[in-house]
């Protein structure tokens, strides 16, 4: 008897956990993330200000802005004006778009124009101010909703962290950025956020590799939810990634394919936008969530 109860109840479990995973992809769903470049941060170690660029301009398409508007570079700038700090790398996506609410934001081209031609000095921060202060003469105020950042004070469990994703996703229909221990891509086993004996998320582990990248989907996949991740490691990522199914585009008619893999996907005709990751294996390495409201 025990058995059966037992085994009922993991039904009943199992089928909440389906309908609070409903299918949602806002990269082949909606026609915003096909505007918004799949960016590749190399060896910049600024991920908020690609993430932050990304939730600003999927909130200015879908009000009707006809392109992508912001240069992840602009966002980073600005960080380092509102921390009043120099270096613009290492950062938070919460302030990063508390600045740019407050500077406005430079045309996309004409930063497009001077990394192009100043690549190098990008870095050297009082070069950076000169340079932006003149080609930025002219900035467009944006009017966004509250930018509101969630930790685990907040959502102190693992289950309230995947609750409160799947919640959102269906609520706002737009994308959420996470800071976590990008560790996961390569070892799926990782588990970078320490418990307490009641089981309440503490603190973040120190080998934790702590990244920023986009939630932008969920869907039921062998039996389990996974979210889908934008990352912002470009075409490389497929590299460092065999493991997981991904959502990818076609090179020459732009077509979205999901669960595509290195296997089955060349690199030559397809270029990766999105990956599927276990919900519960992300959630054991997230630290925070940021969207707006």
């Amino acid at each position: 008897m025990n058995y059966l109860l037992l085994a009922f109840s993991l039904f009943i479990l199992s089928e909440i956990h389906a309908q609070d995973c409903d299918y949602l992809n806002l990269v082949t769903e909606t026609p915003f993330f096909i505007k918004i470049p799949v960016y590749d941060q190399k060896n910049d170690n600024i991920c908020y200000a690609y993430s932050a660029a990304q939730l600003i301009d999927f909130h200015l398409l879908k009000g009707g802005a006809v392109k992508n508007k912001t240069h992840p570079l602009w966002v980073a700038f600005n960080y380092a004006q509102i921390k009043k700090q120099e270096n613009i790398e290492i950062g938070h996506t919460d302030l990063a778009l508390q600045g740019i609410k407050q500077a406005g934001i430079c045309e996309y081209e004409k930063i497009s124009s001077l990394i192009s031609k100043w690549e190098r000095l990008i870095k050297e921060s009082d070069i950076l101010n000169k340079l932006l202060a003149v080609t930025c003469s002219q900035k467009e105020i944006l009017h966004f909703g509250n930018i509101v950042k969630y930790n685990h004070r907040q959502l102190p469990t693992d289950e309230s962290f995947g609750h409160f994703i799947k919640t959102k996703l269906n609520e706002k229909q737009g994308p959420i950025s996470m800071a976590y221990c990008s560790n996961i891509w390569k070892d799926s086993n990782y588990d970078g956020i320490d418990l307490t004996s009641e089981g309440v998320r503490d603190f973040l582990k120190s080998d934790c590799r702590y990244h920023e990248s986009l939630i932008v989907g969920k869907k039921i996949q062998n039996g389990s939810c996974h979210l889908l991740i934008r990352n912002s490691w470009g075409d490389r990522w497929r590299r460092e990634n065999k493991q997981w199914k991904c959502v990818c585009r076609d090179r020459l008619s732009e077509a979205y394919v999901d669960d595509c893999q290195p296997s089955t996907h060349s690199d030559e005709q397809y270029s990766i936008d999105s990956c599927w990751m276990p919900l519960d294996t992300l959630i054991r390495n997230v630290g925070t969530l940021t969207l707006i409201e």
